[in-house]
């Protein structure tokens, strides 16, 4: 458990599995490879299970992943906080399959606190329906070990091609606690929504940035007051190689 959140040892990975899984939606399908990739970048708050993880500043991210299969990939991923003592390494293995229309996927990761001397594993799974051309659902389910909880979200979103190139990704989520984020309650937890803008340089580079805003439930709100809606901004650079 952190020393400064109740639930700061286990906020992350979600979160993280959840922007992995829109930059892969994100990607046009000419340039998805099996090439490994590597992600640079700075998110103005630490937000995850609708809950700001860092009292002040922001967070550096390094991610880096490489598929060893079509099917399954390793994956790394540090982050350190900007202005305060934090930072964190995930170390995970995933396993995707697509499906007549349905992506699905499931996971396994170990999370490393160093500075708080702490540390989690969890399992997570999903499923993505691209039946149609006007929006995507998907459910993204994880379960921690150090929690003994689960954390589910339902979205919505879908990537909007402007050119060969660029392109824009609105989403929509919905979330539900069962004993991950907050030990004693299970039932809705936060709405989220937001929008990632995606720019191919070239074959190798692209840049990303995303907005989001979070809207706390119930739960937030009597732990946070009126200080439980949340909204940040993130730059990101990638390269495959």
């Amino acid at each position: 458990m952190g020393t400064v959140f109740y639930r700061l040892t286990t906020d992350v990975n979600l979160s993280s599995i959840y922007r992995l899984f829109i930059a892969l939606m994100s990607t046009p399908l000419a340039f998805i490879s099996l090439a490994a990739e590597l992600d640079i970048g700075y998110d103005s708050k630490y937000v995850s299970e609708g809950r700001n993880n860092l009292p002040e500043g922001g967070i550096i991210w390094v991610n880096f992943s490489h598929p060893v299969t079509d099917a399954i990939s390793l994956s790394t991923a540090y982050g350190k906080g900007q202005s305060n003592k934090y930072d964190e390494l995930n170390v995970g293995v995933e396993y995707s399959h697509q499906w007549n229309n349905f992506a699905l996927f499931a996971n396994y990761t170990r999370l490393e606190f160093f500075k708080d001397n702490s540390f989690d594993n969890e399992l997570g799974a999903g499923a993505a329906w691209s039946g149609n051309d006007w929006v995507t659902p998907n459910i993204n389910v994880v379960y921690s070990t150090q929690a003994d909880g689960s954390f589910v979200e339902l979205g919505l979103e879908q990537e909007y091609q402007i050119n060969p190139y660029f392109s824009i990704t609105p989403y929509a989520r919905v979330t539900f606690d069962f004993g991950y984020a907050s030990k004693e309650y299970n039932g809705h937890n936060h709405t989220y929504f937001g929008a990632i803008a995606s720019h191919m340089l070239n074959d190798i580079f692209s840049v990303s940035a995303t907005l989001e805003h979070n809207i706390g439930g119930s739960d937030l709100k009597s732990a946070e007051g009126e200080n439980n809606d949340h909204s940040w901004a993130g730059l990101h650079i990638s390269a495959l190689f």
